[in-house]
């Protein structure tokens, strides 16, 4: 079987770029989202701009919007609702850091387009797969400043949006893909992919988070991280993989060992990766409630009609807001 290194580069990434466009062309006023809320968090102090809040009112301002903005906060800013105060739409976009909030906003839009084109029977499973990955990836990140929770949200997400356009091209591969990983007790085979469809989920996932508006170095990073093996994360010299690289690929580890043991990952890796013990005990928590069921959100499924004022009621005090653009 071939694998990476057989296939021309330019022309694997090429491929990519088409498999990626299955999903549509981001709208602009995504892109300028996300690339607004970056350079806020890189020359703003990480505070929200008035324009780019505006922007960010305005693209959670639909009813299926909000709904799923309502209820990502409610899992991943639950100290917020501890009162009965009533929420705007600008009160849940100012609770989240300009960087974190573009990963809500990346994640949402992949998910909504990936769930629009994909086979209804092979939606399902990918589904749960990337909201298990972007709530995890989000909390890690949450409890690891120096990972990020956009970071985190993204690299645990953004690989079954990739696989999702090889089921939308390629329905008999697809299946055959999830036999054979399931077979070899296996997450992805990344040989397996280019010798079938010619490049890499990792690669299809890079492309997509870069037309996102995330920017090159960003997309290379998460594409490195997705190609990694654990070897690498080690402490000591990081062996090629670049910092941001690691964030991703560590993000990951963190997910995994927290989900499946309820602790630590056991693979020694740099000292400012680790979380202070507080957060650690919050995050064995809010994933222990994930794996027991008892964490009901699913925010990124949520719609207009799960905006009500029993499931939602802090929306609903006061004056009901005005209808915005949708994320779909």
């Amino acid at each position: 079987m071939s694998d990476e290194s057989d296939v021309d580069p330019n022309e694997a990434w090429d491929t990519a770029k088409k498999y990626a466009a299955l999903l549509g062309a981001v709208p602009s006023s995504f892109s300028t989202l996300i690339r607004s809320l970056i350079g806020d968090e890189d020359k703003n102090n990480g505070q929200l701009s008035s324009s780019t809040c505006s922007a960010a009112v305005r693209l959670f301002s639909g009813p299926s919007s909000r709904a799923a903005l309502y209820f990502a906060s409610r899992l991943y800013r639950p100290t917020a609702f501890q009162s009965d105060t009533a929420f705007k739409v600008k009160d849940l976009v100012l609770l989240y850091r300009p960087i974190d909030l573009a990963g809500l906003v990346g994640c949402l839009y992949l998910f909504r387009r990936a769930r629009k084109r994909c086979p209804d029977d092979e939606w399902g499973e990918l589904a749960q797969g990337m909201k298990l990955g972007v709530d995890l990836g989000f909390l890690v990140g949450t409890a690891i400043p120096n990972i990020g929770a956009a970071l985190g949200a993204l690299r645990g997400g953004v690989r079954s949006a990739a696989i999702a356009t090889f089921h939308i091209h390629d329905q008999k591969g697809a299946k055959e893909y999830r036999r054979h990983l399931a077979s070899k007790n296996l997450e992805f085979d990344q040989d397996w992919e280019v010798s079938r469809w010619g490049c890499s989920s990792a690669q299809v996932s890079s492309v997509m988070v870069q037309s996102l508006g995330f920017g090159v170095t960003f997309s290379n990073a998460l594409y490195m991280s997705l190609t990694l093996s654990e070897a690498p994360l080690a402490s000591g010299p990081l062996s090629g993989c670049d910092l941001l690289a690691y964030r991703f690929a560590i993000t990951q580890l963190w997910a995994k060992a927290v989900y499946e043991t309820g602790s630590e990952p056991t693979i020694v890796h740099r000292g400012e990766f680790y979380p202070v013990r507080t957060a650690l005990e919050e995050l064995v928590a809010q994933v222990s409630k994930i794996k027991s069921g008892a964490a009901e959100e699913n925010w990124l499924s949520r719609g207009k009609d799960d905006l009500t004022a029993q499931n939602a009621p802090h929306m609903f005090v006061g004056e009901v807001e005005e209808t915005g653009e949708e994320i779909e």
